[in-house]
Parts: C-alpha cells; sequence; structure tokens
C-alpha cells in the first residue's frame, strides 16, 4: 500500500464503523421507567451520556435534573436555556422534565465538593417517582469533583428506597479518545451497553454545537469528534447498603 493509503486508514476506519453500528435497542428491564439523569453541569448530559438517552428516551421517560446552572463564567441564565434545547434533542419529552439547580452550596467549582445530604435533598424534591437514577461513577469520567459529589448524594438518596443507580463507567484516556474504535472493548468487558449509530452520533454532536453554543471552545471540538462517550456508554448497577 502507499504511504497515502497508510495516513487515510485511520479516517477511513472510524467512518465505516459509524455507518455499520447499529443502535443498540433498549432492554425490556428498562422499559416504560422513570429515569433520573444526575448531572453537575449543562451540557454533561451531551457530552457524556449521549448513547445513554438516546437509547432510553424512546421507551422511558426521561428526567434531567441538574445540580448547578454551570456559572462559573457568569452565563448561568445562557446555560440552562441551553441545556433544555439539549435535552430535548436527545430526545426528552417535557422541558419540565429539565430541572437546574441553582444552590449556592453547590457551585461550579473544581475544587468544591458538594455535600451528599444537599444532593439527596434535590433528588428527594424532584425525583422521588424515578425508578433508576442514573449518574457519574466514583472517578466521574473526567475527575470532576462536582460529578464524584453526585454519586455520594445519589447513594444517600436510593439507600433504603425500592430505586436503582446505574453509573456511567469511567475509562482511561486512551479508551476515552477511541471513540467507535471502543465500542468493542466495550462490549466485552459486561454491563448495559448502549451504542449509538452514525445518526446518533451526529444528534449528540449537534445537541453541542447547536444548543450549547457558549461552550464550544476549540477543545470541545475534539472531545465530540473522538470521544468514546459520543459513541458509546456502559453503566452498572450500584449495589448501596
Amino acid at each position: 500500500m502507499s504511504w497515502t493509503t497508510y495516513l487515510l486508514l485511520p479516517l477511513l476506519l472510524p467512518l465505516l464503523c459509524f455507518y455499520l453500528l447499529p443502535a443498540t435497542p433498549t432492554t425490556p428491564a428498562m422499559s416504560n421507567k422513570t429515569i433520573t439523569l444526575l448531572i453537575a453541569h449543562p451540557d454533561d448530559e451531551a457530552m457524556f451520556f449521549s448513547p445513554t438517552l438516546l437509547c432510553l428516551a424512546p421507551s422511558n421517560r426521561i428526567q434531567v435534573l441538574c445540580l448547578s446552572t454551570g456559572d462559573a463564567a457568569g452565563l448561568g441564565a445562557v446555560r440552562r436555556t441551553e441545556l433544555i434545547a439539549s435535552a430535548m434533542t436527545l430526545g426528552v419529552r417535557d422541558s419540565a422534565d429539565v430541572v437546574v439547580i441553582d444552590d449556592p452550596r453547590m457551585p461550579d467549582s473544581m475544587g468544591t465538593p458538594w455535600a451528599p445530604e444537599v444532593v439527596a435533598e434535590y433528588l428527594a424534591r424532584y425525583a422521588g417517582d424515578a425508578d433508576v437514577v442514573l449518574t457519574f461513577d466514583e472517578r466521574g469520567v473526567s475527575g470532576h469533583v462536582n460529578h464524584v459529589s453526585l454519586l455520594h448524594g445519589a447513594r444517600e438518596f436510593v439507600r433504603g428506597k425500592g430505586v436503582k443507580l446505574w453509573t456511567l463507567t469511567t475509562v482511561g484516556v486512551l479508551r476515552k479518545y477511541s471513540s467507535v474504535l471502543d465500542v468493542r472493548a466495550t462490549r466485552a468487558a459486561g454491563g448495559l451497553v448502549f451504542v449509538s449509530n452514525w445518526e446518533g452520533v451526529r444528534t449528540a454532536q449537534r445537541a453541542m454545537t447547536d444548543c450549547h453554543v457558549s461552550q464550544m471552545r476549540w477543545f470541545r471540538w475534539g472531545w465530540i469528534g473522538l470521544s468514546r462517550y459520543m459513541v458509546v456508554n456502559d453503566v452498572r448497577e450500584e449495589t448501596v447498603v
């Protein structure tokens, strides 16, 4: 093969896979449920959870509970509106099912963890009828302290209740930026896996580029083009005692 073929292969292979990947159907166990997606900032739903939302939304009621406006740069009001538009793009049926909290006890901050009891307080207020709470795992995908705080609060909320707690699996840097090439490894690892087809990936990308306009800095273009979280999610059920 010529050197140009070698250069083109890394570009052609992912594109071919995008067109060949089927969308994973929702399993019966996750149909006709009320699922509360618990996130820390507007755009978390699109950057990290898009494959799950796109697979679950057609046969479940999805609520999005975002515990900050993402106001670190003074754009809280803008980002609230952007989140609603993005959630609707990803399949949430009613804008009333998107709740954005602005509480000084939970600032958008890389260095300030949120108290579990405060997170649990808002879950009790807005997710009382949830069958499932879906949020980040103990590493928070990006390691953001606000992401990690959600898990501790969600554990406190579901303890002693009949509510399932599902967490999005964090992977290492190489897999994180391997896009569609991580699908096989994800399926092999087990758990509940949601894979988007090409149309789903493009919908997720549009949720960022068309809805979260205020957040589209240069590095976000790299994320929506290379991150496996735009293509595939694997979630696991937490055992809370």
